[in-house]
């Protein structure tokens, strides 16, 4: 296999008939054709889109694109995850040293590739590449603070605070931050993504992804210069993601399984890899538990926060009953004070 200098933008695509997907589709493309470095390819991954329409808008696309885009057709719809596993396999193929992830209706900022670039180019141990975002509407406007729902506020809030950077950020996002880094503002270098793919869930599959580079040795890098346009449809009702998995409530009962599972193989690769003891572990899984109940209760979801503790009394209780009576009078004290 060859090696070029080339980022591959990695977007997964899928149309059922929506002609507004369809606009934001073409204004995620358009956002790559702007970037400030030019060196850079399109892998388009159509996830068995049901549209002619679509199919027609894609193929167009092709064209105008030229050899700066491929588009791949695949015949089952298995979802973001597994679409991104096959863009990472084409572009590995190219030779592409570095992937970007943009799902199909957010935005890249101009000079995504060209920041990304310098980093992985100056520091070499840098696995992972990662920024901050915008919140945007319907309209590519930039929604209010004050709109915007609590888990999302919350990446926003670790950005601004302390995003975590190097190696085990695993730790810190399961059991401090919470999910950190959007999809769309995630670089990844090629070899990193070839051996942690997705799981092929419609769920919370990037969450997974991240611990488990992390767990594998892959160091993080933050950077606040090129923020990603992250659209949510309709704010009040969440994220597309949520929309299409039946709502909130259904969206965060398959996320609290998927994330289970996240922080079990993250715990597996780094215990296999000699990094932890069994007791440090145990303590990460209990801490990863007390922080979702967190999340959770602060979405409103009582019953997801509190099987959340159930599951954390589970691993260990005594440890769990410690830290819920220290979180318990650092909360009191804070109101006293």
């Amino acid at each position: 296999m060859s090696r070029n200098e080339t980022g591959a933008f990695i977007v997964p695509h899928y149309n059922d008939g929506n002609d507004i997907e369809l606009k934001w589709f073409g204004e995620a493309l358009n956002s790559i054709k702007l970037q400030t470095d030019n060196d850079w390819k399109i892998i388009v991954i159509d996830d068995a889109s049901t549209s002619e329409k679509a199919i027609s808008f894609l193929k167009q696309m092709k064209k105008y694109f030229s050899e700066k885009m491929e588009v791949i057709f695949l015949s089952e719809n298995l979802g973001p995850g597994n679409a991104r596993n096959i863009g990472i396999k084409r572009a590995f193929e190219l030779g592409c040293p570095f992937v970007l992830y943009l799902d199909q209706d957010d935005i890249s900022h101009p000079e995504r590739l060209e920041v990304t670039r310098k980093i992985f180019n100056r520091q070499q141990e840098a696995g992972v590449v990662y920024s901050t975002f915008q919140v945007i509407d319907d309209n590519s406007d930039i929604v209010p603070k004050n709109k915007i729902i609590p888990s999302i506020q919350e990446i926003l809030d670790s950005h601004v605070k302390n995003p975590p950077q190097g190696k085990n950020v695993w730790i810190r996002i399961a059991t401090e931050t919470g999910y950190v880094n959007l999809t769309s503002s995630t670089s990844v270098r090629t070899d990193a993504a070839l051996r942690c793919p997705f799981p092929i869930e419609r769920v919370s599959e990037d969450y997974y992804t991240w611990l488990t580079y992390s767990a594998s040795g892959y160091q993080f890098v933050y950077t606040p210069l090129i923020p990603s346009g992250y659209r949510i449809p309709q704010i009040v009702n969440g994220s597309r993601s949520r929309s299409s998995s039946g709502g909130t409530h259904t969206f965060n009962m398959i996320k609290s399984i998927i994330d289970m599972r996240s922080i079990q193989a993250a715990a597996d690769i780094a215990y296999k890899n000699g990094s932890f003891t069994d007791k440090q572990i145990k303590e990460i899984k209990v801490r990863f538990c007390l922080k979702k109940s967190e999340s959770m209760a602060i979405d409103g979801e009582k019953e997801i926060s509190e099987d959340y503790i159930y599951r954390a009394r589970d691993i260990d209780n005594e440890l769990t009953e410690k830290l819920l009576k220290e979180k318990e009078s650092m909360f009191y004290g804070g109101i006293i004070d």
